[in-house]
Formats: C-alpha cells, sequence, structure tokens
C-alpha cells in the first residue's frame, strides 16, 4: 500500500510540473495572440527591445519559470519554455544563455549547440561574464579547444575580476595553451580573491615542478592538501608522489601514496605513480606486481592491461605481457596499439623451461 501511495505521488508531482509547464507556454503564446509579442500594444510604449511593459514582464515571468525547472533538474521542462522563447524572439539573448546551459547539463551534454548559442547571446549582449565562462568550458571541456576557450576565460575575467572561479579557470586553460608565465600571474590572482583555493596551489605546484622549482612545488602542493576538498585529497597526494620522484625523492613519493587508504591505492592515478616510482628505484618486479594488483581490482581497465604489457615486455616476461595484451584486445578489440603490442610479444624468444 505504502508503495502504491509513492508511486501515486510521484505521478501526482508529474503531473504538476507538466500542466506548470503547459501553464507557462499558454502564457507566452498569449504575449503574441495579444499583439505585445514582437513590438509595442496600444496600451503601453515600447521599450528599448521592443516588447511593452505587459509582454515584457511575462517573457521575464517565462524565464523565471525556466530558472526555477532548471534549478530543480528538469531540463526537459526547461528546454520547453526556453524553445518556445526563441521561437518568438530569436534575439533574446538571455534564453540563448539559458537553452546553452539546458544542453550542457544533459546526461548527454550537446556542447556544440550550447556553444553556438552562447556565441549568439554574446553577439546579442557582449557584457555577460557568465555567457563568457560557460562559452570557455565548452569550449575546452567539451569541444577540446582549449585556444578558443581562452579567449572567453581572458573576456570573463576582464568583466568580472572579482570572481575567483574565472580566475582560477583561466589560469588552468593558459596551461593548457602552454602559457605558464600567463597562468601563474592569474592563479597567484586567484589566491588573492580566496587563499584557500586548493586547485589553484596545486596547478602552481605544477608549474614550479616543470621548471625544476622543487622546493617551491613541494610547498605548494602542501597548502593544496591543506586546502583540498574531499574529491581532490588523493589526486593532490598522487602529484605530491609525482613531485618527489621528480625531485629524486622515489622512496618518498612511494611512502606518500602508501598513507592512503586501502581502496585509494587500487585507483588507476595512485597505481601509475607508484609504478614510476618503482621503476626510478630499479624495482621492476614490484612494479609489475602493482599493475596486476589493478587488473585484480578492474579487469576492464584497459589502459591499465595496455600499461602492464609494456611494462611487462621490457620485462621480458613473454607469458605475463601476453596474458595483458590478450586481456586489452578483449576489451578493445578494433585498437592497432593493441595489435602491434601482440606482435612484438609473439617475436619475443620463448623463456626457457624450468623444472
Amino acid at each position: 500500500m505504502g508503495r502504491v501511495n509513492s508511486q501515486l505521488g510521484l505521478m501526482i508531482v508529474i503531473a504538476a510540473v507538466v500542466v506548470a509547464v503547459a501553464l507557462v507556454v499558454f502564457s507566452i503564446v498569449r504575449i503574441d495572440a495579444d499583439g505585445g509579442g514582437r513590438g509595442a500594444s496600444a496600451g503601453g510604449a515600447a521599450g528599448i527591445d521592443g516588447l511593452d511593459a505587459d509582454a515584457r514582464a511575462k517573457r521575464d515571468a517565462a524565464h523565471e519559470a525556466a530558472a526555477e525547472l532548471i534549478a530543480k533538474g528538469n531540463l526537459r521542462g526547461a528546454q520547453v519554455i526556453l524553445t518556445r522563447l526563441l521561437e518568438m524572439y530569436p534575439d533574446d539573448a538571455k534564453s540563448h544563455q539559458m537553452i546553452a546551459q539546458v544542453m550542457m547539463g544533459r546526461t548527454e551534454p550537446d556542447y556544440g549547440a550550447a556553444y553556438a548559442h552562447l556565441t549568439r547571446s554574446l553577439a546579442l549582449d557582449p557584457d555577460q561574464s557568465a555567457a563568457e565562462f560557460a562559452a570557455g568550458m565548452a569550449a575546452h571541456a567539451g569541444m577540446d579547444q582549449p585556444t578558443v576557450a581562452v579567449e572567453h576565460f581572458q573576456r570573463a575575467a576582464a568583466l568580472d575580476p572579482d570572481d575567483v572561479q574565472y580566475a582560477l579557470y583561466y589560469g588552468q586553460v593558459l596551461i593548457a595553451v602552454e602559457r605558464p608565465q600567463e597562468a601563474e600571474a592569474e592563479l597567484r590572482r586567484a589566491l588573492r580573491l580566496d587563499a584557500t583555493l586548493g586547485d589553484a596551489h596545486a596547478m602552481l605546484a605544477e608549474l614550479a615542478g616543470r621548471r625544476g622549482s622543487f622546493d617551491e612545488a613541494l610547498a605548494a602542493i602542501g597548502l593544496a592538501l591543506q586546502h583540498a576538498p574531499s574529491d581532490k585529497e588523493v589526486s593532490f597526494t598522487v602529484l605530491k608522489a609525482s613531485l618527489l620522484r621528480r625531485a629524486g625523492q622515489a622512496g618518498d613519493g612511494l611512502s606518500v601514496l602508501a598513507g592512503l587508504g586501502s581502496m585509494e591505492r587500487t585507483r588507476h592515478d595512485v597505481v601509475a605513480e607508484q609504478v614510476r616510482c618503482l621503476e626510478a628505484m630499479g624495482d621492476w618486479h614490484a612494479a609489475g606486481e602493482a599493475w596486476l594488483v589493478r587488473l585484480a581490482v578492474d579487469p576492464t581497465d584497459y589502459t591499465a592491461t595496455i600499461e602492464a604489457g609494456l611494462h611487462f615486455v621490457r620485462l621480458g616476461n613473454r607469458y605475463r605481457a601476453r596474458d595483458c595484451l590478450l586481456m586489452a584486445e578483449r576489451l578493445r578489440p578494433e585498437r592497432a596499439r593493441t595489435r602491434e603490442l601482440a606482435e612484438a610479444v609473439t617475436g619475443m624468444a620463448e623463456p626457457e623451461e624450468t623444472d
């Protein structure tokens, strides 16, 4: 009975949302039907956007309704409202920006379409820091175009210099396009806005490590770990181990990784750094065993199967290399690299049999 009531309650909520969306769409349609949709009506002067006060109020109410649906996770309902608004007002900058937000928030985001809406919104209203930032995110994270993203993040940071996220992402994308000095300056500006920004400290640590300033790098990663959000603590620890290894202290790097929890130590990024530290110390056997532990935890980790196979190829351990590469071939049979590695193993000499 409780389950039936629960299902009935869910159906009522869904029905209420559908009705709410329908009412908003009906209200939008009434704007056009009442003669106020595309210009001034006889009853009032047109504003700068060509709408009379009543039409503008209804459009703004539609924006608010769409925003509320987005906040509740009802992206489909928000898209219905925004699509109708754009049919009526193709030059409505806010609707373009909001529908881009919907497209980027889907389970399967459409970054290309979102970027097109954002650039249209910015062409209509250039002084939108949030739209510039969203366009940068779409270009960088979604479309893998960091050089395009740089321009958007730069404009967002210029429009709102006190927004720490704009400064942080601008610094991050500057690293991606290999402009380290500018990246460092922007990240330090972000830290002047918020000294507890762990990501900024971590990126400064990596930049210092790349130029060989390991004392500075280790100090920065220490601050990053001090201010690390829970979801970044492990990745910052891996970076610390990497910096220690590159500084010639691979053993200390292993000790840092050993301080992680048992589950965290089986993560791919942790195992990969553990292997690099062991290889730097010349312990190739232990490095191979580390890869096998990783594959025992997650046999679907294709990258781990390839890296483990390469490791055993270098060791001359034909059997284990073959086992790893056969596993990789089963996971991704279409990959040419897997076949090339398998051929390399086939060409190796058979090990001598022992009693």
